[in-house]
């Protein structure tokens, strides 16, 4: 921008500087004209009626019609810049010379009979006649061009500016499309952040699960195992029923830990298997509608982004919610799958839990969000603190 900027402001210093120019000669060349004029229809009357009008005047006249014609063809700019059609200061200097010399002579001011002095007016008016007509033609010429200058000079001006306009419009695009990138960029690494710390989050509670349940349920089934000699019926029975736990227990982490086969029960029985266990387990009330002529849901790739988003929204209902009761729809129409769910608990500011500044924590709708547009969806909610929460996700089947 800067160097158009410098382009266009010596542009306009050169070509006003020609105007200029172009225009103090198309001055100058008029102005010569009206005084030739006057001095020839003075020259006319002192050779018609001598004593009418003073010689040193009409000499006078004749000495300025000079000292401007000498100044035009030493500034001959417009001849140097153009080929001018006609009147070309060369083919007026012989012509302005032969009539100055011949207005000169003190002759052409004596007195004379009638018929000399008629002699001597249509002698001048022949002389004059083609000298005027190629200095009015040179004063179209210089108009002409004067013309065409200005109107290059108007169209380059807007062209330029348009180029600077637009050049201005594609950096701030560029500019736009940069700092979306890096927002982008920022936005991505934070949600690979709280990736990185949901893992390392689920892990310490798996390894957690593993020593608090199955580990200690399995230390019962050893020290019963140890005991059966000496209480066989009872150590029996403790064993058989710790290693029951340690067995549910491991087949609820492995359920957590990986979706189930959503190509074999496709997503709406994962889906509301998922929802009901969920809550069977918290002892949450809850109402399911389903159409029944619902198809087995969206493609496996989109129904696993859609069965994580309904993983999240639960867990945020265990741990945030302190809800009593679920409402969750599953329905499809127009090529769309969509998910609500709703629940009555405490709610919560949108705007606020859009903060990424309180870390990665606060990143699970941001998460839910970046899995929809992934999907090629969107998700919204609406909630309200103390009226409970909505989430509405919508997807393409494929």
């Amino acid at each position: 921008i800067a160097l158009v900027l410098i382009v266009l402001a010596i542009f306009m210093a050169v070509t006003w500087n020609v105007l200029g120019k172009i225009g103090k000669e198309s001055l100058g060349t008029r102005r010569f004209l009206e005084l030739w004029l006057s001095t020839k229809a003075d020259c006319i009357a002192l050779i018609a009626a001598q004593g009418s009008i003073p010689t040193k005047v009409v000499l006078d006249e004749l000495g300025q019609c000079d000292t401007l014609f000498r100044a035009i063809a030493e500034e001959g700019m417009v001849d140097a810049a153009a080929r001018l059609t006609s009147g070309r200061i060369t083919e007026l200097t012989p012509l302005w010379v032969t009539l100055r010399d011949s207005l000169r002579s003190s002759s052409a001011f004596q007195g004379q009979r009638t018929s000399d002095a008629a002699d001597k007016v249509e002698a001048l008016l022949t002389l004059s006649a083609k000298f005027d007509a190629l200095l009015r033609a040179r004063l179209i010429s210089i108009g002409t061009m004067e013309a065409g200058q200005n109107r290059a000079f108007i169209t380059l001006f807007i062209s330029m500016l348009a180029a600077m306009l637009a050049l201005m419009v594609g950096s701030s695009l560029l500019a736009i499309a940069a700092t979306r990138d890096r927002a982008g960029k920022m936005r991505l690494e934070e949600l690979m952040g709280a990736t990185f710390a949901a893992q390392e989050k689920e892990r310490s509670r798996f390894a957690l699960d593993l020593h608090d349940s199955v580990a200690q349920d399995l230390a019962v089934s050893l020290m019963a195992a140890r005991r059966l000699p000496e209480d066989g019926a009872g150590s029996k029975e403790l064993a058989t029923s710790s290693l029951q736990r340690a067995i549910d227990s491991i087949r609820r982490i492995a359920w957590d830990m990986r979706m189930p086969e959503l190509g074999r029960f496709g997503f709406r029985g994962a889906a509301l298997d998922l929802v009901e266990g969920f809550a069977r387990r918290e002892g949450l009330g809850i109402t399911i509608k389903a159409n029944e002529y619902d198809s087995n849901g969206p493609s496996p790739e989109i129904s696993a982004h859609l069965y994580r988003i309904l993983q999240e929204a639960l867990a945020n209902i265990r741990k945030h919610s302190h809800a009593s009761r679920l409402q969750v729809m599953l329905s499809e129409g127009d090529g769309r799958y969509r998910i609500s769910i709703e629940d009555d608990g405490l709610g919560f500011d949108p705007q606020t839990s859009n903060d990424h500044d309180r870390g990665p924590a606060h990143l699970g709708i941001a998460g839910m969000k970046e899995r929809a547009r992934l999907a090629g969806g969107s998700l919204e909610i609406t909630s309200t603190p103390g009226q409970g929460t909505r989430l509405r996700v919508e997807v393409p089947l494929a």
